[in-house]
């Protein structure tokens, strides 16, 4: 009777372990389920275990506890491991750029052991680190026991928390998630091509990663993009290779038909700021009214701010004029509104007879630097409050040799051989804080906008994705100056779902935005985006815009 038993136990463990089917297919950006199939059934992740294996190693790169460059020593358990692997030799020393090409595409166990040494001290301390940090990132039925995904009875998850570990990965690690694309990898002589043969049969694959072991059958976690937007999907138990390719491939279509399907409307864009001109008619209006009550005396306060600026090849001399502009602390009276509304409307006076100056040169008033197309298209005219340090010039609308004089402002003859006055001091900061000077503000040309940019959150109301993005560019000022601010919503599973982006980098900046983002406790991913119908408004040192790509 024993005897019986015992072979019946034998034959039960020789008998390979029948692997349960799941799957599911996710919006990469929103997180959410376009397609699920038994997706929180736990079974064998077999080789998936290495994207949790590669997730520790970037956040060490991240961390600078480890170097791209830097040698990982290997170890006799590692040298020992079963394939599939390198082949390393006890003492041998592996490159971690090396050894996370070698995990991307041969899929190696005994570099994942070399690995998991360095990070952990031990494979068994490492996994308890990843399972750690898998419980941080939303792996709630996920627990791993070994580095490389070899058999392990208790290492288990399900298709959800990988595609849930797919999603950190892009997120995360978006300088190092092109590791995942590499069709070949050389080393020492030899060539290892990626087991994911998605990424040369399915247009629009870029990752992730393979695994199998008979307890398992044939799993992949796969990834695409089409049109901007990323689909993940993640098949357990294929019976073969090209069948679990095959089948993630339909449930990939499946997925990017299912969201150009979802109805993709935008927020009206917020009221755009009066224009200068505006702003200017509307100074003009209120001087009008004030003359039926009569002149109004000024507080005494400095005197305007006087500078000196060249538009083209004509000198330009302004004076920061104002329609209650005050007067130097030297006991003169204050100005009469309706000489300053006639100082602003004056035409442009003629050349005297033999004077070497040009037409279009001399004094400008107000309606000539609102009217009068300037040299540079991308300057323009704005009454705006600048604070300091902006580049932005005042300068004086009149003769400077003129003095205010008994009401109305005199004026003196110039001397054309005195040189041009020193610029005084700035002006008093409750005057610039008042926002009533004329002032020219230089822009700088954009360059010209990428198809990458980074999105900073997703959120069910318009105001809190808003927010996100100008608190990242707060953050990231140098690096965002020239985004322009995106906010996009899809249908999520409870409604609108905002996308609070900074789009127009080249992927470069992207990257760098997100490596500062993150060091700084900001949610961040890169993304790329398609051609956008772009309406430009002021928001702040980006520009925000409704999109429609």
């Amino acid at each position: 009777m024993i005897c019986l038993l015992v072979a019946a136990a034998g034959l039960l463990t020789a008998a390979p372990a029948q692997a349960k089917y799941a799957s599911i297919v996710v919006d990469a950006e929103t997180g959410e389920v376009l397609h699920a199939k038994n997706s929180n059934t736990r079974n064998h992740p077999a080789s998936l275990v290495k994207m949790m294996t590669l997730y520790m190693v970037f956040d060490a790169l991240e961390k600078r506890e480890l170097k791209l460059n830097q040698g990982l020593r290997v170890s006799r358990r590692a040298a020992g491991m079963p394939p599939s692997k390198l082949g390393l030799r006890r003492g041998q020393t592996i490159r971690v750029k090396d050894a996370i090409l070698a995990l991307v595409t041969k899929s190696a166990n005994d570099v994942a052991v070399v690995v998991a040494e360095a990070i952990g001290g031990t494979e068994s301390q490492f996994a308890q680190k990843m399972t750690k940090k898998a419980r941080r990132l939303g792996l709630k039925r996920t627990t791993f026991r070994n580095a490389s995904g070899l058999p392990n009875r208790r290492q288990l998850s399900t298709a959800r928390d990988m595609a849930t570990l797919a999603r950190a990965l892009i997120r995360d690690f978006p300088q190092y998630y092109d590791y995942f694309g590499t069709k070949t990898f050389k080393y020492r002589g030899r060539t290892y091509r990626n087991h994911n043969r998605l990424l040369r049969s399915y247009r629009g694959a870029d990752g992730i990663k393979t695994g199998y072991i008979r307890a398992s059958g044939y799993n992949l976690v796969a990834s695409g993009v089409r049109n901007g937007r990323r689909v993940i999907a993640v098949v357990f138990g294929g019976r073969t290779p090209r069948s679990r390719n095959r089948h993630t491939a339909n449930l990939l279509d499946r997925g990017f038909k299912r969201l150009s399907t979802i109805a993709r409307t935008y927020p009206a864009p917020p009221p755009r700021k009066p224009t200068a001109i505006a702003a200017r008619k509307a100074r003009e209006a209120e001087v009008a009214l004030s003359l039926a009550a009569g002149p109004t005396p000024l507080p005494p306060t400095a005197a305007p701010n006087v500078r000196q600026q060249r538009h083209g090849d004509t000198p330009v001399e302004t004076e920061a004029v104002t329609a209650f502009a005050p007067q130097a602390p030297n006991g003169a009276e204050g100005l009469d509104p309706a000489a300053l509304l006639a100082e602003l409307n004056a035409p442009e006076p003629e050349p005297a007879a033999g004077s070497s100056h040009q037409p279009n040169s001399g004094t400008l008033t107000a309606d000539d630097l609102a009217a009068r197309p300037l040299a540079d298209p991308e300057m323009m005219v704005t009454d705006a409050a600048v604070p300091p340090p902006v580049a932005v010039e005042s300068v004086p609308l009149v003769d400077p040799q003129r003095r205010a004089g008994s009401g109305s402002l005199a004026a003196a003859p110039a001397d054309p051989a005195a040189p041009p006055p020193a610029p005084p001091k700035p002006a008093n900061s409750a005057a610039a804080a008042a926002g009533t000077s004329l002032e020219l503000q230089v822009v700088e040309p954009r360059r010209k906008p990428g198809p990458y940019g980074v999105q900073v959150g997703a959120f069910y109301r318009y105001r809190p994705a808003q927010q996100a993005a100008q608190k990242a560019v707060r953050k990231a000022p140098k690096l965002l100056a020239d985004a322009e601010l995106s906010v996009t919503h899809v249908r999520g599973a409870r409604g609108k779902l905002y996308r609070s982006r900074l789009v127009g980098l080249s992927k470069r900046n992207a990257r760098q935005a997100c490596r500062k983002l993150r060091s700084l406790k900001f949610d961040c991913m890169v993304v790329r985006v398609g051609r956008s119908t772009v309406a430009a408004i002021p928001a702040g040192p980006a520009r925000m815009f409704i999109a429609t790509n």
